[in-house]
């Protein structure tokens, strides 16, 4: 895992934490990570020796502390609102929560005077209300709900969601590209509790294994899948011309229909093959144990 995945964890966790959902969990691992790619601080070895079942007010203080510990500062409060919006956003494009479920949450947590950026959700709930009322004609709201997340990704950037590949402009920076999807994937929903293993066809590492290990909402094997750890078999993998792909523990969520993520871009570049057999992926377990 990459130093932006773990922050990312521990961004995700204290936006849950200021919405008061679950968020235990999602901190001690984001701190765990953080401590595995070099970050460090009291707090951030606190709250990465805790129990992903500890009491929310023993975490709660420690998962600011340890967001400072790791260089970042305090989530502002239209963060947090954008964190937990796009988060349900995906779950209703992947069929997790209903549109109007995404709609009314975004309408009560946030409403017309919060962030800008989530107006068209906000507002999607009082459209739904016309269409049920028969004042208007029923709608797709699936491209509003994928403008959103395409437009708000930005506001974001501070905490590096993803590391998604650069291109160079003209004028030498660089500006972020969407990881297109790779149909090779398995969908999410066939993935069993125990991950799903891929055959990496070419490149360096050619013939060896990566293994997928799921994140739940909730806690292993329950909830829906929201994210996905990657184990490689080397520290760092390369493609064909030596380019970097993607470093051993990169985390990332789980992204919307027709949008890639790094099980994407790994596919893509090291032409992986990935099976959905459970007794394949045990085996490959036993292997790195």
């Amino acid at each position: 895992m990459g130093r932006d995945s773990a922050i990312w964890q521990l961004a995700v966790a204290s936006a849950a934490e200021m919405a008061g959902e679950r968020f235990v969990a999602l901190a001690v691992d984001g701190a765990v990570n953080a401590l595995v790619v070099g970050l460090d601080g009291p707090a951030l070895r606190e709250l990465a020796g805790m129990s992903r079942s500890a009491r929310s007010e023993d975490v709660r203080d420690l998962l600011q502390k340890a967001l400072t510990d790791a260089g970042v500062a305090h989530l502002s409060a239209d963060e947090a609102d954008l964190i937990n919006l796009r988060a349900r956003a995906t779950h209703a494009l992947l069929g997790w929560i209903s549109v109007r479920e995404l709609a009314s949450w975004a309408y009560a947590a946030i409403g017309y005077e919060g962030i800008a950026a989530a107006r068209n959700i906000v507002a999607l709930d009082d459209e739904l209300d016309m269409v049920e009322s028969g004042v208007a004609k029923p709608f797709n709201p699936r491209p509003i709900i994928e403008t959103f997340l395409a437009d708000s990704r930005h506001l974001i950037d501070r905490f590096a969601a993803t590391a998604i590949p650069a291109t160079e402009l003209a004028d030498g920076s660089e500006t972020p590209e969407w990881i297109p999807a790779d149909p090779r994937v398995p969908p999410v929903s066939d993935w069993p509790a125990e991950g799903i293993v891929g055959r990496i066809g070419k490149g360096p590492a050619q013939g060896e294994y990566v293994l997928v290990d799921p994140v739940w909402e909730q806690q292993a094997g329950r909830g829906p899948i929201v994210g996905y750890t990657l184990e490689l078999p080397r520290r760092q993998l390369f493609d064909a011309d030596g380019n970097h792909v993607l470093d051993d523990g990169a985390y990332d969520d789980i992204r919307p229909q027709g949008e890639g993520g790094f099980v994407d871009l790994l596919t893509t570049s090291l032409d992986v093959e990935w099976s959905v057999d459970v007794a394949v992926v045990n085996q490959e377990w036993s292997n790195r144990r």
